[in-house]
């Protein structure tokens, strides 16, 4: 059935074609009746866009933004003007937009866009707080003098300024903007934004309920965010215990051994330094460590049941968590699915969980994939040769009264080997640099082992961002992995001079470093930039015009680039007074597999000649006569170091065995005459 409608009422077509609120439609009083068939649309060209309202905004841009053009042709009714009215909407730049024919001509139309702009910010205060508050918060904000102003800017602000507070204890916050049209500019407006921070809360204690198997003090050892009201019970309660004989009496401290978590416990009991403000969000972390502690202690349906934050005092909070432990499980039987590779007892062996032991699956998680190349997991034991598709999901088959029967399904899955060794992220550093370090090969097995380790080995070489990633990129169909090193340059370089003195003297000092770990020699000489071979040099020159100290250093860490054979040369010269010294040393080092694979052997050779003249040279109370001293010595040492961090290491361990010794001089002459002539120095170390 058809309808005839003058263009005059075209917006009961957008509205019925479910336009966002607030887009209105003006009708015009020119133009020819439009006649509008919903079951046959008709389609007209547009001969024009006109855009009316706009301020700030750039007319075109409009235009651009709505998706019409000049030419094209459109369906009436259809979704077309729906389509370009949301198309604005979603820039949030406008208040309000309408569409509408202002001309219609037989297959022909005019439209116009008229929009009302939405305001910009001009400025905004802060009030109810001090000034360095102010400061701290308005960094948080996402408010910027010239943004458009919107429902959800407004909304946004007030959650980020009341979320600040919360963090800091103010749970209470209240927060009200008010928005003013500036009288110095149109389509601007000013935000007041007025905060009542209203009263910060500590914690005075943490309480909680039905934990019948796991005392509280235990549970708010797993805390990490509230801590009670300080207190030190520490010495009071020792007394206590003591008078009352409690740790020789059956049961006490001194009848069994103590474990770190009981002393950590007990610690947290009676000595809280400092409490902490409420944080909800840190809360909620808290209430999954304790359920993460439940569930490791075999009560795998622990769960929070209730939960209350009270005010107890002024400023002072009670938190209220009540649980429900459930029944204790522990390990029923454990039965291999899918292993082909390796036999039953080997598994059981390397999982290390009996019929018995407390049932708990991170524990579990972490013997399949433990991810320690020091610790072995069945993951590792099958990654390590070469099968990388291995996946081992444990399965609860059963549970009978308290006790849980598990069957680990394992997908061995065919031996990968190694495609591409790629590298990313390194700027200045040469690829060589890196690759020489990597202990992953194209043509070998993967080994997840041998992953972990170039890690180490590109973390120790202390010019990359510890934060190296590999990624993994296996390829099923041809039973292939590549692997891609992802790094971040991080080198230490200095550059540093400086200088000064003190007026009650006139004495000045100077001081030039130039130090870099990344250096290229080879690069200097090619007339680049000396940067990338890894590399140590270093140039100091320190003076305070009476006396200079000079030194060189340089470290090759792989002599001839074959073999991980470092070298390294140290030259110095120093002037004190009336003694002057010139020396240096020569060395070389070399990785070795023996007894362990981080064994380094190291020998040097060093050489200092000081020139002395009324000079208490060794500091005997008598100033000897013009004279010479050789001081010429050799160092042995045998390092192993397995940490996994040069400057903050985590794990690992490090050990050296050293000897320092200089040749017999007194068995070969009497060169060792004092305090005249020539003389070497003898010793060992």
């Amino acid at each position: 059935m058809k309808k005839s409608f003058y263009y005059t009422f075209l917006i009961q077509l957008i509205m019925g074609y479910m336009l966002p609120t607030g887009a209105l439609a003006q009708p015009t009083p020119q133009g020819q009746p439009l006649e509008l068939d919903y079951e046959a649309p008709n389609s007209y060209l547009i001969e024009d866009i006109q855009v009316t309202g706009t301020q700030a905004l750039d007319k075109e841009a409009i235009v651009a933004l709505v998706g019409l053009k000049i030419g094209d042709t459109v369906s009436l009714p259809g979704p077309a003007i729906k389509e370009a009215i949301q198309g604005l909407w979603k820039q949030q730049l406008i208040k309000d937009v309408a569409i509408y024919a202002s001309q219609v001509k037989e297959h022909g139309i005019i439209l116009t866009i008229q929009i009302t702009e939405s305001p910009r910010l001009s400025d905004y205060s802060l009030e109810g707080i001090k000034r360095k508050e102010r400061e701290k918060l308005i960094e948080k904000l996402p408010l910027v003098k010239g943004k458009v102003v919107t429902e959800g800017l407004i909304k946004k602000t007030k959650k980020i300024i009341q979320d600040y507070w919360i963090e800091k204890g103010y749970l209470y916050t209240a927060v009200t903007i008010t928005s003013l049209p500036d009288p110095t500019q149109a389509g601007h407006v000013q935000l007041t934004i007025k905060i009542d921070k209203g009263e910060n809360l500590s914690i005075y204690a943490v309480h909680f309920a039905g934990n019948q198997h796991i005392s509280s003090d235990v549970l708010r050892g797993q805390l990490q965010h509230l801590r009670a009201k300080p207190r030190f019970t520490l010495i009071k309660d020792m007394l206590k215990q003591m008078l009352t004989l409690k740790p020789i009496r059956q049961g006490g401290i001194l009848w069994r051994p103590l474990n770190f978590e009981e002393i950590n416990n007990y610690w947290q009991k009676h000595v809280i330094l400092s409490s902490s403000k409420f944080n909800p969000a840190k809360f909620k972390e808290d209430k999954k460590h304790i359920i993460d502690y439940y569930q490791s202690q075999g009560f795998r349906d622990a769960a929070i049941v209730d939960e209350a934050v009270y005010q107890q005092d002024d400023g002072l909070l009670n938190v209220w968590i009540k649980l429900e432990e459930g029944t204790q499980y522990r390990v029923g039987a454990i039965r291999w699915v899918g292993n082909h590779l390796y036999n039953d007892d080997t598994l059981s062996q390397i999982l290390g969980i009996q019929e018995g032991d407390i049932y708990n699956p991170s524990l579990l998680q972490q013997k399949l994939y433990g991810g320690n190349p020091k610790h072995k997991d069945i993951a590792a034991l099958y990654m390590d040769n070469g099968h990388l598709f291995f996946q081992a999901e444990p399965v609860e088959v059963g549970l009978e009264e308290d006790k849980v029967a598990l069957d680990i399904r394992i997908q061995e899955g065919p031996q990968a080997s190694i495609n591409k060794v790629s590298i990313a992220g390194n700027t200045w550093t040469h690829d060589e640099v890196i690759r020489r370090e990597l202990r992953t090969l194209p043509g070998d097995k993967f080994n997840r082992a041998k992953l972990q380790r170039s890690y180490r080995e590109l973390v120790m070489l202390n010019i990359f961002d510890p934060s190296i990633h590999p990624d993994i990129l296996p390829n099923i169909a041809d039973n292939t992995v590549d692997i891609r090193y992802n790094v971040k340059e991080n080198p230490n370089i200095r550059i540093n001079a400086t200088g000064g003195g003190a007026a009650d003297d006139l004495k000045l000092k100077g001081r030039l470093i130039l130090f870099t770990n990344n250096f290229s020699l080879g690069n200097l000489f090619r007339r680049r930039l000396p940067l990338g071979a890894a590399q140590t040099f270093g140039l100091t020159a320190e003076t305070d015009f009476r006396e200079y100290n000079f030194g060189l250093q340089f470290v090759e860490p792989w002599l001839g680039g074959v073999k991980p054979r470092q070298f390294y040369l140290n030259l110095d010269k120093s002037f004190e007074g009336n003694r002057v010294s010139t020396g240096g040393r020569l060395g070389l080092s070399t990785r070795l597999t023996w007894p362990v694979d981080y064994t380094v052997l190291r020998g040097n050779i060093a050489y200092y000649r000081h020139y002395y003249k009324d000079y208490d040279l060794l500091d005997v109370g008598k100033k000897s006569a013009i004279g010479t001293l050789n001081d010429l010595s050799t160092v042995f040492s045998l390092d192993r170091n397995s940490t996994d961090n040069l400057i903050y290491p985590k794990e690992g361990s490090k050990l050296e065995l050293h000897l320092k010794l200089t040749p017999p001089w007194s068995s070969f002459s009497n060169s060792l005459s004092w305090p005249e002539g020539h003389c070497f120095k003898e010793y060992h170390q």
